[in-house]
């Protein structure tokens, strides 16, 4: 989880499937980490509503904070039927 910036390059050294939840800059949305993220077959999340402008700031309210919860319970949900079906395929 984080925002648009070089830290998240770190992303290259994930386990296939980890989800990763991004935070955008606006108005120049950069795609590359969703490029990365969709090469290396990780589950990319972008919550669009928490924003920053290039080297600005990112500002949160209660809202936001609930788009953001949404999101990693949305993320956490979709790894964990993927991890089920993986041992049930396993059992097999």
């Amino acid at each position: 989880i984080g925002p648009h910036g070089a830290g998240l390059t770190n992303i290259m050294f994930c386990q296939e499937k980890t989800p990763i939840i991004y935070f955008p800059m606006k108005p120049n949305i950069n795609f590359n980490y969703e490029f990365i993220a969709a090469s290396l077959n990780l589950n990319f999340w972008s919550v669009n509503t928490v924003t920053s402008s290039f080297h600005g700031q990112y500002h949160l309210n209660s809202s936001l904070i609930s788009d953001v919860i949404k999101t990693m319970k949305e993320a956490l949900s979709v790894e964990k039927k993927e991890k089920e079906n993986n041992e049930n395929k396993s059992e097999l």
